[in-house]
């Protein structure tokens, strides 16, 4: 007798035999449906991510970008001024006319941006120094919201410390620079707040201040410019 006609004739070999084929065709289903699940939930967090990437690249989009611009300085008159060559070196030390600096920022988003915070300042030195302090500017324009395409009001910094005429003679030969810097921190309409720094330089040979530095930061991450 072999061992099928062993098995179909012992009702309990059978039984035994039925279940061990049930056991191990559960068993197949089992790790079919967690072969489907599994695809299913690497599925589900492509089309999670994918979704997010999509959210964020609208928002950026759509959202504000703030940029800023220079409406006037007195760099050029008070330099031009005091900073004549045949100046002697006793009157170095006389105070002249602190610089000043007017400018705004333009919105070129597609919706609002609302400014929280600002900084601006004016510094004279040979090159730029590599550890800065920003100072919060305490006078806030009078309208905080700037409508896309639109600009702020025209804001002015005055250079805090003192301006000598050694100061403009050393600029008139370009052993000086002005330096203008600052930043805002503003949110857009979709409640992410910004921040964006800028730095301009004036030297002795540029027709005006030359922007040289700037970019945004993004909550915590850098915006990609």
């Amino acid at each position: 007798m072999n061992l099928w006609e062993r098995t179909t004739s012992d009702p309990v070999a059978f039984f035994t035999f039925t279940l061990t084929i049930a056991t191990l065709a559960l068993v197949a289903v089992s790790l079919r449906q967690f072969h489907y699940l599994k695809r299913s939930d690497i599925t589900a967090r492509i089309a999670a991510e994918a979704a997010r990437k999509s959210a964020n690249a609208l928002v950026s989009a759509e959202r504000a970008h703030l940029f800023v611009a220079t409406n006037g300085n007195t760099i050029s008159k008070i330099v031009g001024t005091y900073g004549r060559w045949d100046k002697s070196e006793s009157m170095f030390e006389d105070d002249v006319e602190s610089p000043t600096v007017a400018y705004s920022f333009k919105n070129f988003g597609k919706t609002h941006a609302t400014i929280k915070e600002l900084s601006n300042q004016i510094i004279a030195a040979d090159e730029f120094p590599k550890l800065v302090e920003y100072t919060i500017r305490e006078q806030m324009p009078d309208d905080l919201v700037i409508a896309p395409g639109g600009s702020s009001a025209v804001l002015t910094c005055v250079m805090e410390e003192t301006f000598k005429v050694g100061d403009a003679v050393n600029f008139q030969k370009r052993k000086l620079a002005v330096w203008f810097y600052g930043y805002v921190v503003f949110d857009d309409t979709f409640g992410g707040e910004h921040r964006f720094e800028y730095r301009f330089r004036y030297q002795r040979g540029d027709s005006d201040l030359r922007l040289e530095y700037y970019r945004e930061f993004t909550a915590g991450r850098e915006a990609a410019f």
